[in-house]
């Protein structure tokens, strides 16, 4: 099965929020390749925690620049984030009693980083760029 990995592409051009993209990019290829791997449940649930951690703390920062900012597209941008915080939070259950498989979050991350960062993040980079944030 093929990882995810960074690109050049992901990039919205905002330090923080590409480093904070790269490591849940990371961080997600590292659970794909331990549930396929049929890795040690308490490595997943490891990973899995820093994942849901790690984004939780990226969507905080995120919303709050973009909120100082007055970007008019956060509140369509908001029930996005909701959304994955609460696929993972399911994901943590289903991990819990072995029902996460390795489609299930290869195809996660693959939305993810297809429609979230290419799709929703991109729609933000000019408005930030035009007010000097990088």
């Amino acid at each position: 099965m093929r990882y995810p990995r960074w690109q050049a592409a992901y990039n919205v051009n905002v330090k923080d929020f590409d480093t904070a993209h790269r490591t849940l990019i990371e961080l997600a290829g590292g659970l794909i390749q331990t549930i396929e791997a049929k890795g040690q449940a308490t490595q997943a649930r490891d990973l899995l925690d820093d994942l849901v951690e790690g984004t939780v703390e990226h969507f905080e920062t995120e919303e709050r620049v973009l909120r100082e900012l007055d970007w008019p597209g956060l509140p369509a941008h908001l029930p996005a984030h909701n959304l994955l915080l609460r696929t993972l939070l399911k994901f943590k259950a289903d991990l819990r009693y072995g029902r996460l498989t390795v489609e299930q979050a290869a195809d996660f991350i693959t939305d993810w980083v297809l429609a979230h960062i290419l799709d929703e993040d991109m729609q933000y980079r000019d408005y930030l760029h035009a007010r000097g944030v990088r």
